[in-house]
């Protein structure tokens, strides 16, 4: 019996420990996305946005110049492409902060019970929507980045534009939309990891009240991008309506991009999303119940 006991506490020990270093583990993965993040694309103050969108090095204006060819074409507008490299970057740290937060929430947290239907269908839910969120803020990470390289390598980038809008419509509108697309999928995703798991896990008295807070939070969430979106730049020029436009305005850009450069990664990118998302579907209509210790 002795011995029993002390084989019970010696395999407690080890499962506590266990769990600590999932946590240290978790932890220590969104910190380091978090500094990483905050590192290379640090909070951009206003003053300094405004001032680098309206000073053009000497380098940028002898480029335009080559470009376009001489003085008028710098009287044409100004180069903006600071500004938007800096819009791109402020995408970037929030992007990564919040798939941290998705890992340990999506993979190192403790399952949801699955005892009835209708928690088998949300549990079936949350898997789906854990993959969908992290693609979606990996995306939005690439998307920022690469086109905040081109604004740096490329010469196009400092011709001279009358606005930031105009610049990143006339060359990166695509990269922007998914940029905002993606980060805005993940941010929903993510409160609706956090409504599901209020409802599965919290007791019955304060399940369905928590998990209500965390949709109305969502709704909200909603209602400000949709008003961003439908401002656009101020003066009437606009990517869409809301957030559903956006989608559609971005969809339309992938197509077209596909059919004027083609690529097979394209195409076989979207095929197996549309794969997946028809099993998706099927596995949520039908959740297979999971073999017991038996099996």
């Amino acid at each position: 019996i002795f011995s029993c006991e002390r084989i019970f506490l010696t395999t407690l020990q080890i499962e506590v420990q266990i769990e600590k270093m999932r946590l240290l583990l978790s932890l220590g993965l969104s910190l380091l996305l978090s500094c990483h993040a905050f590192t290379l694309d640090g909070p951009v103050k206003i003053s300094s946005l405004k001032k680098s969108s309206v000073t053009t090095s000497s380098q940028s204006k002898h480029a335009v110049m080559r470009i376009r060819g001489g003085d008028s074409a710098l009287n044409a507008g100004t180069d903006y492409s600071d500004a938007a490299q800096a819009l791109f970057g402020n995408m970037i740290a929030p992007a990564s902060m919040l798939a941290g937060g998705l890992v340990p929430i999506s993979f190192l947290a403790p399952p949801l019970p699955d005892d009835t239907r209708l928690k088998k269908k949300l549990k079936c839910l949350y898997s789906i929507i854990c993959v969908l969120s992290l693609s979606s803020e990996l995306l939005c990470i690439i998307y920022a980045t690469i086109a905040s390289n081109k604004l740096v390598e490329t010469a196009a980038a400092t011709i001279p534009a009358k606005s930031v809008f105009e610049l990143i419509q006339r060359d990166y509108e695509l990269s922007w939309i998914a940029t905002n697309v993606h980060f805005i999928a993940g941010l929903f995703g993510f409160l609706s990891l956090v409504c599901i798991r209020a409802y599965t896990l919290f007791p019955k008295r304060l399940n369905v009240a928590a998990a209500g807070a965390a949709f109305s939070s969502l709704l909200g969430m909603w209602s400000v991008v949709n008003y961003g979106i439908s401002r656009g730049d101020g003066a009437g020029h606009t990517y869409g309506r809301s957030v559903i436009s956006l989608n559609v305005r971005y969809g339309a850009l992938l197509i077209k991009q596909l059919r004027e450069k083609g690529g097979v990664l394209t195409v076989l990118a979207i095929g197996l999303g549309l794969v997946s998302a028809v099993l998706g579907v099927r596995a949520l209509l039908s959740p297979e119940e999971e073999p017991s210790k038996s099996e």
